[in-house]
């Protein structure tokens, strides 16, 4: 019996730091960030529509920045992979049909009332740029209609922007169930000891 409730235990334990993990991308901070615990990321959840041309990213970012937006200061432009995990495998951009098919049920679906949302900038021809500068006249950008990072891209086009900061932006809480199946644990340590003492 008492290896039975041990065992239990252990399983309620276990279980419940499984059932705190949070899948990928997860809405955070009332909907104005996504965190991405794939990429280690937070994106904001907004699109700055039309940069005119890549020196104006620096612009934007000081702008954001001095707003403390959701609380932070250190927004920055994503880099080549993790733009395109975001566009391409995330949000499943759909060469075929020209959408990304998993962008109403994300957490990016949300209007975060500042500049413009994901889900009326996205679908659309736009292009995005990516924090790479390949030499004085190109940088980085995925591209919305063709579904893939273009390299060649020239510093002078008008292109769309996301940001992103390092890290998950908020402290982990865990649900109420992982509260239930950690008292459960406890629960049954409690017995196991008492019967023993017994």
């Amino acid at each position: 019996m008492k290896k039975t409730i041990l065992a239990l235990a252990l399983a309620a334990g276990l279980t419940s730091f499984a059932g705190s993990a949070k899948a990928a991308p997860t809405g955070i901070l009332n909907g104005l960030a996504v965190y991405d615990s794939t990429l280690n990321v937070t994106w904001a959840n907004f699109v700055v529509y039309g940069v005119q041309d890549y020196s104006g990213i620096t612009d934007v970012l000081n702008t954001i920045n001095a707003s403390n937006y959701a609380g932070f200061n250190d927004w920055k432009t994503p880099g080549d992979a993790n733009l395109s995990y975001l566009l391409g495998t995330e949000l499943g951009y759909n060469r075929d049909t020209g959408i990304y098919d998993n962008l109403a049920s994300s957490p990016f679906s949300v209007v975060s009332g500042y500049y413009s949302s994901f889900a009326s900038e996205f679908p659309g021809g736009s292009t995005v740029w990516t924090g790479t500068l390949y030499n004085a006249n190109s940088a980085g950008r995925w591209d919305n209609e063709s579904g893939r990072l273009i390299t060649d891209r020239t510093v002078n086009a008008n292109n769309d922007l996301i940001v992103l900061r390092d890290g998950n932006s908020i402290a982990a809480v865990p649900e109420p169930s992982t509260y239930a199946l950690f008292g459960l644990g406890a629960i049954a340590l409690i017995v196991a000891y008492r019967r023993k003492v017994a």
